[in-house]
């Protein structure tokens, strides 16, 4: 029993001046670090949006391919075409939509328009 009272009046632990500079510490690096995030966001939004570019003109190359001379034009409505070279049509982030040009010559025109965080017209 004595063992425990010596542990109940052994004073441990950390102060409130410890507690507060931790605190203002942890502050200082959140404030630091929250606005290399913002852009990060905005750089993987633009990869997918080139990756689903990149995408889209491989599909339409195949279906090029197999239709030489021809011409097309999807906007992922469904029955125009697209269905045998994708699983599913792709959106980008914040249901971006695509358009597919194909010419008769075989080149490959994906266009699309959206804003960033910072409301600037990407395209």
């Amino acid at each position: 029993m004595s063992k425990f009272r010596r542990r109940l009046n052994k004073e441990e632990g950390f102060t409130l001046v410890e507690l507060l500079i931790v605190i203002a510490i942890l502050g200082i690096l959140i404030i630091l670090a929250v606005p290399r995030m913002s852009g990060i966001t905005d750089v993987a939004k633009q990869r997918v949006i080139e990756a689903n570019i990149r995408t889209l003109k491989s599909a339409g190359s195949m279906w090029y391919a197999q239709n030489p001379g021809g011409t097309a034009t999807w906007s992922g409505v469904s029955g125009e075409g697209w269905e045998p070279y994708l699983h599913e049509y792709p959106t980008g982030p914040g249901n971006v939509s695509y358009i597919v040009y194909i010419r008769e010559n075989g080149v490959v025109t994906v266009t699309t328009t959206h804003k960033n965080s910072k409301g600037h017209l990407v395209i």
